[in-house]
């Protein structure tokens, strides 16, 4: 005698023509199908936006500026960056932007990450005390400290 319950097999697992399976089956293509209607309503929304955006450079340059116009558009790219993020998410991807039209090789990331490196902390190892000409590296680190938790009362 097998054990489980109607549309199981014995270990519990569904069976492959059991309910179960087909509904979430059905789920799953239900979210796919709503993500595709998501990228295209991001798609249109960019397309207005646009069309906005060209809109209100016409009129700024008749005299007559808008004042909604901005808002509009922020409202309009924060929703297509939901929207289209339901998609991108949906076939497992990152939204990325190239900015350079190579792909860099090791050393020129070495390069950009040393000058990141030294951009951050250069700053930090050039804070000075007001009353002190000197300090060391622990003092340094307090003083960080002390002025990020003056900064948060």
């Amino acid at each position: 005698m097998t054990g489980g319950h109607a549309g199981t097999s014995g270990s519990g697992t569904p069976r492959p023509g059991s309910g179960l399976l087909r509904a979430a089956s059905a789920f799953v293509k239900g979210v796919d199908w709503a993500a595709a209607r998501a990228a295209l309503a991001a798609a249109a929304t960019l397309f207005c936006l646009g069309v906005l955006i060209g809109v209100e450079v016409g009129l700024r340059a008749m005299g007559h500026p808008t004042k909604w116009t901005a808002e509009i558009a922020q409202i309009a790219q924060i929703w297509c960056v939901f929207l289209a993020g339901a998609y991108v998410l949906s076939k497992r991807g990152m939204i990325t932007v190239d900015l350079l039209p190579f792909t860099p090789g090791r050393p020129l990331w070495r390069l950009v990450g040393a000058t990141a490196l030294l951009a951050i902390a250069g700053p930090c190892l050039t804070i000075r005390d007001r009353k002190s000409t000197r300090l060391n590296s622990s003092h340094r680190y307090h003083l960080v400290c002390r002025l990020l938790l003056e900064k948060k009362k």
